[in-house]
């Protein structure tokens, strides 16, 4: 992460900031016993067997910059608009692929992948040492999955995506 603050002129700053993120080793979870192409279960006898492993990559990198007045006047404000990209192979260690023999499709966007975002908050300096504080907040929406909402592999879990 880098960060620079300017002072500007009546007590204003700006701070522009840039981050980078990657990750490695992340967990993921993986069913060992679904059922093969064209087949059955390597195992019949049993059903789902979740297995934990430590093999998903993750990456996220954004850019802030935020306008404030300063929090000592009797009314101050701040506006921060920020740009972020993220983008993962697994939501977490219990999400399962669609297609435990092929992970390549599972890398995406993340859960958390809210490009744009928008805050203004003010502040408003009442009687006796309270202070109101209303804050405006706009996000873009997060990524959606569209899945067919049946079982076309027949592993049980009902989040398998259309081909393509």
């Amino acid at each position: 992460m880098l960060n620079v603050e300017r002072q500007l002129p009546k007590g204003m700053t700006l701070l522009a900031g840039y981050f980078y993120q990657q990750g490695a080793h992340l967990f993921r979870g993986r069913n060992i016993n679904a059922p093969l192409p064209g087949g059955g279960r390597p195992d019949p006898d049993s059903g789902n067997v979740v297995l934990l492993e430590s093999s998903a990559r993750s990456l996220g990198q954004g850019f802030d910059l935020t306008w404030n007045s300063g929090a000592t006047k009797p009314m101050s404000w701040m506006v921060r608009y920020s740009f972020a990209k993220r983008i993962n192979e697994a939501d977490g260690p219990l999400c399962l692929p669609d297609n435990n023999f092929d992970l390549r499709a599972e890398r995406g966007p993340a859960s958390d992948d809210v490009r744009h975002r928008f805050a203004i908050t003010t502040g408003l300096q009442l009687c006796k040492g309270w202070r109101l504080t209303p804050t405006f907040f706009y996000s873009s929406a997060r990524p959606y999955n569209i899945t067919t909402g049946r079982d076309d592999n027949d592993d049980t879990v009902f989040t398998d995506r259309p081909v393509g």
